[in-house]
């Protein structure tokens, strides 16, 4: 998988962030958490949470193909 980088705020640098990191606040947001307070607590923007969404649901097709 790609690294994936969070969005530098307020003079950060951008870190990268494990894959189970990514997988536990994708499903916060899928168990009822709201996009904005899963993107404050792990304090990165929308725009990375939709794009790490994104990424994790195209690696389930992958995954389950190769299962069967």
């Amino acid at each position: 998988m790609d690294e994936l980088f969070v969005t530098p705020a307020r003079g950060r640098p951008s870190l990268p962030l494990p894959e189970a990191v990514m997988r536990f606040y994708v499903q916060q947001v899928e168990a009822g958490m709201s996009v904005t307070q899963a993107c404050r607590h792990g304090r990165f923007s929308d725009t990375t949470f939709y794009r790490w969404r994104q990424l994790l649901a195209a690696q389930v097709p992958a995954a389950s193909a190769a299962k069967g």
